[in-house]
């Protein structure tokens, strides 16, 4: 067992890697080798996820190529950190047509809903540059009060950020920041639930 966030670049090739997920949490790294090690004759990466659903842990095979990238859709899926590190994308998305915003981010884009134990889901609402001032001016015409930043790919600080854009009222919203083909860009969203 190692911690979560062990370097994959240091990890030998002839292992088996599973990476075991709790909630919303990455909370292990699992290295199997020898004769009990699963997939023995081509060792690969396994998400495994525990205390999500009635089953005690479900898996996903992992081990795939990058997806490849494309616009922004109607719905965005952040994937579980498990997931991603064992690089199980496709997998979690259960088949469906998914793509990245831009290479090496691990946000999944589609035209439709992809529901799963794997993906917290969002509805894109809006897409607004990444720039401060416009989002100063959105928050501000919402009457944001409770305003939620996700980010990957893009060097920005949510917690000062937040500050910076002074929400105030009895709105509430959801900004993902993400690089882009066109760009960096803020997508207003709302979480689906259920």
């Amino acid at each position: 067992k190692l911690g979560p966030g062990v370097p994959r670049e240091i990890l030998p090739e002839a292992v088996a890697v599973t990476w075991v997920g709790h909630r919303h949490d990455l909370v292990e790294a699992t290295l199997w080798a020898g004769p009990a090690a699963p997939g023995r004759t081509r060792p690969g990466h396994t998400a495994i996820l525990v205390g999500e659903t009635p089953e005690p842990a479900i898996a996903l095979p992992g081990g795939e190529t990058e997806l490849g990238t494309g616009p922004v859709g109607e719905f965005l899926a952040e994937p579980h950190p498990a997931v991603i590190r064992a690089r199980a994308m496709r997998a979690a998305a259960g088949g469906r047509p998914v793509h990245l915003p831009a290479p090496g981010v691990a946000y999944l884009l589609a035209a439709t809903p992809t529901p799963s134990p794997w993906l917290t889901c969002f509805r894109v609402i809006e897409e607004l540059p990444l720039q401060e001032r416009a989002l100063r001016t959105w928050v501000r015409q919402h009457r944001v009060g409770r305003l939620e930043i996700k980010k990957r790919g893009v060097d920005v600080d949510p917690a000062a950020l937040r500050r910076r854009l002074r929400p105030s009222g009895r709105g509430a919203a959801t900004l993902i920041l993400t690089p882009t083909g066109d760009g960096a860009r803020a997508l207003v969203a709302e979480r689906i639930t259920g």
